[in-house]
Order: C-alpha cells, then structure tokens, then sequence
C-alpha cells in the first residue's frame, strides 16, 4: 500500500521498459497472470487516452470473499487515473454467472458499499440480470474532476473490486486494491 507515485517521477525508465522490468522480476508461478495484466494495462491505457501515471491493481479471488468461498472463477482489475481521466478495468477468467462488478469502499475482510458501478449485466429493456459466463473484460472511463475523492480511498486501503454472480450474489470474487499487485503467497 501507499501514495501513487507517477511512473515518470518513480523510475526514470520509460513505461514500457518498466513494465518489461516488473515482468521479468516475477517467479515463474505468476509469470503467466502477470503477462495478462500487463498487456491488459498497456493495450486498454493506449486505447482510452492514456498514459495513466497513477496505478493500483486487484488480483480477485473467492477466498478473499466475506465469507470466503470456493470458485473456479479468479481475475484481476485495475484502476489508473492522470490530471482528467480514470480509467476502472477489471478481467474475469472462468466466470460463470456474472450480474456485476463494482468498486466497493471497505477494508480486507470487511464489505462495505459500492462506490463506483464497473458493469452491470442486465437483459435489453428489462431490470433483470443477463448474467456472463467464460472469459471477458469490461471497463469504465471517468471523469477524474468528478472522483476527485477516489485516490485518498485507494491509497489507505479502503477499496476493493467485488464480482457478483448469480450463485453468490454477495460476490464470487474479491480482490483489494494495492499499489502492485499483491504478494505471492497471497496469489495462489
């Protein structure tokens, strides 16, 4: 956890060559989830108007679920931000029964409500859920003037990703939001 520090004014690399280091420094056991989120950030950052040097990820599971639970379904998100955009993106592998992902204001192991809507899977002209399954991404693009608040709840720790599912309604899969992605022995 801690303040955002920009790319730029972190290391003097260029953001692809940073991007290349954090990469190669990974143990083999992540090296394939850390490819994903890497090309995810790069490819969604240059196709929304970024950079974006400010950055905080999410590795989702159903054990850090308030209860935790057991599900096949795992993922990652992110959420990065420069002086007018945010761009909240999130990732879902083997989901079975998505109705929605949020950002939520609580601590690990605490729920709290939902700060900032991600996707809702509702059923053309309907109020009901039109559940996803399998593989797939989805992101929002804000307005950094109208979340001006939101840096100060992902820096102390207070924000997490939740996906909703039909089975567990309370949420499939969580992951609190760190500077970097987090630590090993709490990935697997």
């Amino acid at each position: 956890r801690g303040s955002p520090i920009p790319v730029s004014k972190a290391n003097p690399l260029p953001d692809n060559v940073l991007r290349k280091v954090t990469i190669m420094a990974l143990s083999s056991k992540m090296g394939l989830m850390a490819l994903l989120v890497v090309a995810a950030v790069a490819s969604a950052s240059a196709a929304h108007g970024g950079p974006y040097p400010y950055k905080y990820y999410a590795y989702m599971k159903g054990k850090f679920e308030v209860p935790p639970l057991v599900t096949k379904t795992w993922g990652f998100g992110y959420v990065e931000w420069n002086a007018t955009d945010i761009l909240v993106s999130v990732e879902l592998h083997n989901a079975d029964g998505i109705t929605a992902v949020h950002v939520h204001n609580g601590t690990m192991g605490v729920n709290g409500p939902v700060v900032i809507p991600v996707a809702g899977f509702m059923m053309p002209g309907t109020d009901r859920p039109q559940p996803v399954s399998g593989h797939f991404q989805t992101y929002v693009l804000l307005k950094t003037a109208d979340y001006m608040w939101l840096p100060e709840l992902l820096s102390s720790g207070m924000a997490y990703f939740n996906a909703h599912s039909v089975a567990n309604p309370g949420g499939e899969v969580r992951g609190q939001f760190y500077v970097s992605m987090m630590p090993e022995d709490d990935m697997m």
